[in-house]
């Protein structure tokens, strides 16, 4: 990817801000014996709520987010 404009800026900010939730709400469930499984649903699930898409899956097909 290459940034082009300003709006790719705050596009680029706006989705460091979801990584940021979702690597907190991933963090805060984190307990001796969750799955990775578990940890995916997680993912998927904040994503869900901002109506984002996991690159992976999105671009490559990837099974897990």
């Amino acid at each position: 990817m290459s940034i082009q404009s300003e709006d790719d800026i705050r596009g680029l900010k706006r989705v460091g801000q979801v990584v940021v939730q979702v690597m907190q709400t991933m963090q805060a469930a984190l307990e001796p014996g969750i799955t990775t499984a578990e940890l995916d649903e997680i993912g998927r699930q904040v994503l869900a709520e901002y109506q984002a898409q996991s690159a992976p899956i999105f671009f490559y097909q990837y099974p897990a987010a």
